[in-house]
This record gives C-alpha cells, sequence and structure tokens, in this order.
C-alpha cells in the first residue's frame, strides 16, 4: 500500500548515533513511498545540517542525498491552491510547521497511511482519522 513518508523518518536512517526504529529500513526500502515536492528538500537541509556539525564529510553527504533521491517515490507536486487551500489551513489549526502540514495534506488528500517520527505530526494525522505506521 502507499505511505506517505515524512522525511524524519527518513533522515533518521541516516544518522548512526540516533536510534532506528525496527522495521523502518524495510518499510522505507521496499514501500510504495509517496512524497510531497519539498521532501528531498528536507531530506537534503537534514543531510547539510548534519554535515556542519561534522557528522559527514562532503562526499558523504552528497553519496547520502543521491541515495534519497533515487528512492522509489511518487512525488506529489502542490499548487499554489493546495497550499492555500490545504496546507495553511492545516499549519494554522493544528500548529504545524506549513512543511509539517504538507505532509499531512498530502497523507488526507490521498486517503493514505503515514510514516513519521514527528510526534506532534503524529497527533494531528490521528487526530484526523489518518493510520500512522508503527515502528
Amino acid at each position: 500500500m502507499p505511505t506517505v513518508l515524512d522525511a524524519s523518518a527518513a533522515v533518521r536512517l541516516v544518522f548512526p548515533d540516533e536510534p532506528t526504529p525496527d522495521g523502518l529500513i524495510d518499510i522505507i526500502a521496499e514501500g510504495e513511498n509517496v512524497v510531497p515536492a519539498i521532501w528531498l528538500y528536507e531530506v537534503a537541509n537534514a543531510v547539510a545540517i548534519g554535515r556542519r556539525v561534522g557528522r559527514f564529510d562532503d562526499d558523504t553527504a552528497a553519496r547520502i542525498v543521491a541515495q534519497f533521491a533515487a528512492l522509489p517515490s511518487q512525488v506529489q507536486p502542490f499548487a499554489p491552491s493546495h497550499v492555500l487551500d490545504e496546507v495553511l489551513p492545516l499549519a494554522l489549526e493544528t500548529g504545524l510547521t506549513t512543511y509539517d502540514a504538507a505532509y499531512l495534506a498530502l497523507a488526507v488528500r490521498r486517503g493514505l497511511p503515514l510514516l513519521t517520527l514527528d510526534a506532534r505530526l503524529r497527533d494531528a494525522a490521528r487526530a484526523r482519522g489518518i493510520e500512522v505506521l508503527p515502528v
């Protein structure tokens, strides 16, 4: 089944000093990932921050982002109307960032489960009847 994949779950795989929930690698590698267009930017930003604080060298950072870019994912663009009609209202209502609200809006619009490690996003999804995959 397709699953909306939040960047928080994806980037956990590349930080060896942070615990990775059991099964997360399999879910991401074998799943039908659906992501908003902002997803790769968010992943790249987390890797860039990791690089700046010395967790990776430049080559490793570039390799990690390339691996994420190669994951089989359906990238869902957001038209300005989606941002105005779906994402912004969810962000204002829930207190989520607009980035996180983009994942929630996608899950709501497509009726798909969400894979996230972000507690606030997980709670907002459950409050809207969206299945949150256990990891």
